[in-house]
């Protein structure tokens, strides 16, 4: 099959733009709904179901709430934005196979623009109304979980809203020659200029992927050592599994083999977890002391999440 060729200027009159648009998720992992299902089975087939059982709860409403209400307004910023509008000159935007990826035409990258700064103040409005209405959202939720809720642990507001920034990032390969003394030269400035920004966003994504597992670990172990004193389906003492705890061990490693730029910021977080593990067994904590190490590592797991966001990952 014959390759398709594109001309250089005609290449240099596209822009590959990002779209950032506000999401939340709704649902989780719900261990609770898994030990209410597993007590409707008798208890000599219990532990081969438990095997077999995955259960995840939505755990906020969305329909006639702040949450559905950023999700149209998601919905009708996408439509505003790819629709063509050529009586402005606007050629809309045309997606590629990359999520939320679109190519926007040179000449139509102001308009774009400007599709994006009207929606502005209304994503900021509808994310604020989220974070004010929380705590009535999760006792909505918890009502609706009725039973298969007992234990079930919400997620911080802060983890909850962590992908609500609205905008975008550029990818260009505007060359530096290729729009000078034309009307579009600031125009092709300015892209040049947020794709450098993009790449530079692009690289603390990376970054921060491992450390956010990693966290994401720590919440998970936390939670374990919280609900240690309780009772399984079949009504025996939950036991802490050790293997849950010496895997962060892991995960630290992959931080710091994966931290290409030498951040401090990630290298604090891989040696404070490390820190937290070292020695540690788990099974030999009694009662009193998985709480206080609950507790400690609770202090530990917040005062990190603030300093990566404080830097950006």
């Amino acid at each position: 099959m014959p390759t398709m060729k594109f001309n250089t200027s005609d290449l240099n009159s596209v822009v590959e733009v990002s779209l950032r648009i506000p999401n939340v998720t709704v649902s989780k992992k719900n261990d609770a709904m898994v030990k209410e299902l597993l007590k409707h089975v008798p208890i000599h087939k219990r532990e081969e179901i438990k095997k077999l059982i995955h259960a995840s709860s939505k755990f906020v409403p969305t329909a006639g709430t702040a949450i559905g209400d950023l999700r149209n307004l998601s919905a009708e910023f996408k439509r505003h934005a790819t629709r063509r509008d050529l009586d402005k000159g606007y050629k809309g935007l045309s997606k590629i196979g990359r999520a939320n990826g679109y190519i926007v035409k040179l000449d139509s990258f102001e308009h774009f623009e400007s599709v994006v700064r009207s929606f502005e103040p209304r994503f900021e409005r509808a994310v604020k109304r989220i974070s004010d209405e929380w705590e009535m959202l999760k006792d909505r939720g918890a009502d609706d979980l009725d039973v298969y809720g007992k234990g079930f642990k919400f997620p911080s507001l802060k983890k909850f809203m962590k992908r609500t920034e609205f905008g975008f990032d550029v990818e260009s390969t505007l060359s530096d020659s290729a729009w000078v003394n034309t009307a579009l030269a600031e125009t092709a400035t300015r892209v040049r200029r947020m794709a450098e920004k993009a790449t530079e966003r692009k690289m603390m994504e990376a970054h921060g992927r491992p450390v956010e597992s990693l966290l994401d670990a720590v919440s998970s172990c936390i939670e374990r050592l919280e609900a240690a004193n309780g009772k399984t389906a079949n009504g025996k003492k939950t036991r802490l599994r050790p293997e849950k705890f010496e895997g962060l061990k892991d995960l630290v490693a992959d931080v710091k083999a994966r931290n290409f730029l030498n951040l401090p910021e990630l290298e604090t977080a891989a040696n404070t977890v490390a820190s937290m593990v070292d020695g540690l067994d788990v099974v030999d904590l009694d009662p009193a002391e998985r709480k206080e190490t609950a507790k400690e590592w609770n202090e530990t797991y917040e005062n990190l999440s603030d300093r990566m966001a404080a830097a950006g990952l």
